[in-house]
């Protein structure tokens, strides 16, 4: 489909290059009859000057445009080269400062890309495409961009051709002339998709010094590239890197791997429970954590509405916060010690963003963020460490 917008000199000059600036008109164009306009089709029929319409004599529609990409998965970036192009509606514009009226209309050589990704409800805008090698680009020429981080794909992208026009007006009105294709890109895989699961115990008894395996155990392949889980203790032990956990309060960890060695350093009763797991090796698939920094305190009955507090319902987990002072509270399958500190855990979602729920009299939860299936768009976090780390958040 085709645009033509109608803008001011100085608007011309942003969106153009330099060398694409509209030079002044020579003097005869202040007598030229009215009968001598030549304004673009769509216009005719529109006055706001701002008109989306098929091809037109004016402008011809160009095919998709062939384009090579590659793809960085060690630093996440594509790049893309495509072969940019459009019919202008008018000749080029003679060079050189003036245009000669009787050189109207004309289309001014300088054509620009700009790019977006559909994404179903909400386009994503991205960099604006620059001329491979620095080159002036006339009407045609490769043009590339790098597509932004939160991008994963598979997805369309929109490319948008513009150049400019001088009219033969007697205002010798500017114009843009538009020209919108699309092509489509990959996926791009990535590493530390994270895959929520059902609540299992890996470790329960007496704090000592010993190697927690947590791989083939619950729902956790033994090829991981690593393990969330909820560590409790009334004593405490210290893991690899110096995380420790313990001291009455649950901790929500990242192990990287399918194990971990804890050394004690106070005796106690002591909990490990799997919650999930993340990929070690490149994928199109699994989920992102999405992370809100504003908790929302959500009504507690025998179930957690999610959605009323903004998180999707293809939420396949919830990232909560929980509050209870008056005695342990299970939620999603998950037991919460009794504390006066907020403590995090990472539980399950049923269809509809919902959790299962048992609290304590007094107890306080608030979501902390959640976990949702991969979009071709997505600014969710990926999971990585080297060390065990506490959960980021």
């Amino acid at each position: 489909m085709l645009t033509r917008r109608r803008v001011a000199g100085a608007l011309l000059a942003l969106i153009l290059p330099v060398t694409a600036a509209v030079g002044p008109v020579t003097t005869a164009a202040a007598d030229a009859p009215a009968a001598a306009a030549v304004p673009p089709a769509c216009a005719t029929a529109d006055p706001s000057q701002d008109c989306v319409h098929a091809a037109t004599p004016d402008i011809v529609a160009l095919p998709s445009p062939t384009f090579t990409t590659t793809y960085d998965a060690k630093k996440r970036i594509r790049t893309v080269v495509v072969n940019a192009a459009i019919t202008p509606a008018y000749h080029a514009c003679p060079p050189g400062a003036y245009v000669p009226y009787a050189a109207l209309p004309c289309a001014q050589p300088g054509l620009t890309m700009t790019e977006r990704v559909y994404n179903p409800g909400e386009p994503v805008s991205g960099a604006a495409g620059t001329p491979v090698g620095g080159v002036t680009c006339d009407f045609s020429c490769p043009m590339t961009f790098t597509l932004f981080a939160d991008y994963y794909g598979p997805a369309t992208l929109i490319l948008k051709f513009s150049v400019g026009d001088v009219l033969a007006t007697p205002g010798n009105d500017l114009y843009i002339s538009s020209y919108e294709s699309t092509i489509t890109l990959p996926a791009d895989p990535f590493v530390g998709a994270f895959h929520v699961t059902k609540p299992s115990v890996a470790f329960a008894g007496k704090m000592k010094s010993t190697t927690v395996v947590l791989g083939g155990h619950g729902q956790i392949p033994k090829g991981a590239g690593g393990v969330v889980v909820l560590a409790y203790s009334k004593g405490e032990a210290k893991l690899h890197g110096g995380q420790t956990f313990g001291n009455g309060y649950a901790s929500l960890l990242l192990i990287p791997g399918t194990s971990f060695k804890m050394t004690k350093l106070f005796p106690g009763a002591t909990t490990v429970t799997t919650v999930g797991w993340y990929s070690k090796g490149l994928g199109t698939t699994g989920d992102l954590i999405h992370t809100q920094y504003v908790n929302s305190r959500l009504h507690i009955g025998k179930t957690l509405a999610l959605h009323s507090v903004g998180v999707p319902l293809d939420a396949t987990g919830a990232l909560l916060e929980v509050t209870t002072p008056n005695g342990p509270t299970k939620v999603g399958g998950v037991l919460v010690p009794a504390s006066q500190f907020a403590e995090l855990v990472l539980v399950p979602a049923t269809a509809g963003a919902k959790v299962t729920v048992k609290a304590a009299k007094g107890a306080v939860i608030a979501v902390h963020g959640w976990t949702e299936p991969l979009h071709p768009v997505d600014e969710g976090l990926a999971l990585t460490a080297k060390v065990p780390v506490t959960f980021p958040y």
